[in-house]
């Protein structure tokens, strides 16, 4: 909780939630497999190694820079 009267808006490009396990809501973009969302770590797996999650980090990575360089279509 944030301290009252500090809160702000920030505009971004992207947005990067480290929240450990808490498993994707119903309805959001990650539990509907939406194009151009990636889950990586405990999001995907459950409750796991910390190596299992840095690799499914560097996959999310990887799919993440594809995308970023596949061509825009109209």
């Amino acid at each position: 909780m944030a301290k009252p009267g500090t809160e702000f808006f920030q505009k971004a490009d992207l947005v990067l939630l480290a929240m450990g396990f808490t498993g994707p809501e119903k309805g959001s973009p990650a539990a509907e497999g939406l194009k151009n969302v990636w889950t990586a770590g405990d999001q995907v797996t459950g409750p796991s190694l910390v190596v299992w999650a840095a690799a499914r980090g560097h996959d999310a990575a990887r799919q993440i820079a594809a995308a970023l360089r596949a061509p825009v279509k109209a």
